[in-house]
């Protein structure tokens, strides 16, 4: 069995230098962008899952520095999203912006919140911005 997959794995690494830049998905008509691209729009989201968890338990425990630090951490990783191409209905660009501004809007407000010793404020908002997230993940994941 290695010796075909050492044979189908060079097959792929000889075609894919046919291959277009920006492959369509066939199953919905989707444009993924090249792979490195991906590879950072992945990086960027584990940023924001991984800080998000970590904000989740600064709540639980009402450390507001630590969701401060959190938030910041997540704050300086969104402008990336303004480059992301989503999986799945890519014609939908300008709404993907606006849950993008959403959240961005969101996130200051949290932050706000949590500097202002209003950790009942800030779950409440927290819980807005999941909201979205989960719109957006909705609609373009």
């Amino acid at each position: 069995m290695r010796p075909l997959l050492k044979l189908m794995a060079a097959i792929t690494v000889a075609t894919s230098a046919f291959l277009p830049a920006a492959l369509v998905n066939a199953a919905d008509g989707a444009r993924h962008t090249p792979a490195s691209d991906m590879k950072a729009q992945h990086h960027t989201m584990e940023t924001i899952g991984r800080e998000w968890r970590k904000i989740g338990k600064a709540l639980e425990n009402k450390d507001a520095a630590a969701g401060m630090k959190a938030t910041d951490t997540i704050l300086r990783a969104a402008p990336n999203i303004e480059k992301f191409m989503p999986h799945r209905n890519p014609d939908k660009r300008d709404r993907f912006m606006d849950y993008y501004g959403m959240f961005l809007q969101q996130l200051i407000e949290f932050r706000t919140a949590l500097a202002q010793g209003n950790i009942v404020g800030a779950s409440a908002i927290s819980g807005e911005a999941e909201k979205t997230c989960g719109r957006c993940h909705a609609l373009f994941r």
